[in-house]
């Protein structure tokens, strides 16, 4: 029986370079690090929401109305939580949409149900609820949008509370319960703007950083692997090449053994030097995995299939991300040694490995996996036909290269 685990929204295939820059984006472990504080926010509003709801009945004279203003908030907020969860990323600017209009709307049910019986609006859980949601995408929006949310939905929060203020319970300018209003909301969103602005700096200042000193470490260390190449290549014509060479200039002849020795020496020379021309980074991963299966007294029959050698056109973020699966794979008890096939082609990566587990128990080794491959390359398909776990995930077209 198969058992889909997880597919990644098609619409993740928009690419990191042309998309706004977000903490997730950037740092895929960083935003799944930052996951957590989703559920917390989330919890946070909803119960504010039913407290608020129940503390104020006696202001509210149409309980249908305050029902669906409340259930529109759970509504805002179940999106966050969804949108956000580490299978799903990265979070797309749908999600925005979604929580800031059932956040404006819950509010305007809220005030509907309460037109002209609301004593203080600062008491309002629709204002900061909604806040409190932009607040939570800092890790996985653009600050930009985050700004331009808070924005849109201020104006109508100022908008509804200045046409009530004749109907409060307490006599003040109309300007001072819209700022209370307004605090309420563009406070943590405008601190979740800044925050996602902070992050993207930073980790793109580190970025900056990071390639400079690897550009300057490479120079340094490309003339001593240069000369280290020399000298093992010389190493391997020392011993067979040169002293038959020598042997055949002292005897100033050539017989048909002479003829025989020389073609092959010349076709392992061509061995020795073509050994790792057509080595890759993927090939080079699957070697390490080779060994520490060995190490532990595996027989691994680990298959690479690049045919048309597309594993070199692979990012730094491409191959980082492969190859920390390939490693939580091969590391995994339950693995068979040998099963592992990974296969590429122009625009799809696939990765098959057999496992003696579960769904469950492969769901949860995956799990940090799917975030970081979600938001590296975009649409990720996670398969479990008992025992033959397959996962394939496409290339964005940024990264393909011809």
């Amino acid at each position: 029986m198969t058992r889909a685990l997880a597919t990644a929204p098609s619409h993740a295939a928009s690419t990191r370079r042309t998309a706004s820059p977000t903490q997730q984006r950037l740092d895929p472990l960083g935003g799944l690090a930052a996951w957590p504080i989703v559920p917390i926010v989330t919890s946070v509003v909803i119960v504010y929401a039913v407290l608020a709801t129940v503390l104020q009945s006696d202001e509210t004279h149409t309980p249908f109305l305050g029902a669906l203003a409340l259930l529109c908030l759970v509504a805002a907020a179940t999106t966050l939580l969804v949108a956000a969860r580490p299978e799903h990323a990265p979070v797309t600017p749908v999600a925005t949409v979604l929580i800031v209009s059932l956040g404006s709307a819950g509010f305007l049910l809220e005030q509907a149900s309460m037109w002209g019986q609301n004593i203080l609006v600062q008491d309002d859980f629709a204002p900061v609820s909604l806040g409190l949601l932009l607040l939570a995408l800092g890790p996985f929006r653009p600050w930009k949008e985050i700004v331009v949310a808070a924005l849109i939905a201020s104006v109508l929060v100022g908008a509804v509370v200045a046409l009530q203020t004749s109907t409060l319970g307490v006599v003040k300018p109309a300007g001072i319960f819209a700022l209370v209003a307004l605090a309420q909301l563009l406070a943590p969103a405008l601190a979740g703007a800044a925050y996602s602005r902070q992050m993207v700096r930073s980790i793109t200042e580190w970025q900056d950083e990071s390639r400079r000193a690897t550009r300057v470490r490479t120079t340094e260390e490309r003339d001593l692997i240069a000369q280290s190449v020399i000298d093992q290549r010389l190493g391997t014509l020392g011993a067979d090449v040169l002293p038959f060479l020598t042997a055949v200039l002292q005897r100033g002849t050539v017989d048909a053994a002479d003829t025989a020795r020389a073609q092959e020496l010349a076709h392992e020379t061509r061995r020795v030097f073509g050994a790792h021309v057509d080595s890759t980074w993927l090939d080079l991963v699957v070697a390490r995995e080779r060994t520490g299966l060995v190490t532990r007294g595996l027989t691994p029959l680990l298959v690479v299939a690049d045919p048309d050698l597309h594993a070199p056109d692979f990012t730094p973020e491409e191959r980082a991300a492969i190859a920390a699966l390939l490693g939580a794979l091969c590391a995994r008890s339950g693995f068979d040694p040998g099963s592992l096939v990974v296969r590429l082609d122009r625009n799809t990566v696939s990765i098959e490995a057999a496992f003696a587990l579960s769904s469950l128990s492969l769901h949860r080794l995956l799990r940090p996996y799917r975030s970081v491959l979600g938001v590296v390359f975009g649409r990720v398909h996670v398969q479990h036909r008992h025992p033959l776990l397959t996962i394939s995930f496409e290339r964005n077209d940024r990264t393909t290269h011809h």
